[in-house]
């Protein structure tokens, strides 16, 4: 049985947006996941799933850990201009205390912005000072 979470959001980051092909080719994608790899230093495991109509690929990186800001401020443009044909979320756990973050990329108006969003814990709704 699938498990439901609750997310907060808790922080977000207005992204610039570039000017890109109207609609990225797959050579941008494994671009951004190349660029992921030499900023993380680390392979993923590419895990491709789902259905026809909507197919799924997972890149995992294992043993990696970066500030949220960081990652928006190296990659929020490159994922803007991806955004066009493909939604890229990245999830991972916050240490110490395991809860799942999300970062997504969100259209609001004609503003971009990159979203950390929080699980909600049944102890705790809000993380402090975020």
């Amino acid at each position: 049985m699938m498990e439901m979470h609750a997310f907060q959001n808790a922080k977000q980051l207005e992204i610039p947006s570039l000017v890109g092909p109207e609609k990225p080719a797959a050579k941008d994608l494994l671009a951004f996941l190349y660029d992921m790899s030499v900023w993380t230093k680390a392979s993923p495991q590419i895990i491709v799933g789902g259905q026809r109509e909507s197919d799924v690929l997972y890149a995992l990186f294992r043993g990696v850990a970066f500030v949220e800001l960081d990652f928006w401020q190296v990659f929020g443009s490159e994922l803007a201009m991806l955004m066009t044909r493909w939604k890229i979320d990245a999830f991972t756990n916050a240490d110490p205390t395991q809860e799942s973050v999300w970062l997504a990329l969100e259209k609001q108006d004609a503003t971009l912005y990159g979203r950390f969003v929080c699980e909600l814990s049944a102890n705790r709704q809000t993380r402090p000072g975020h």
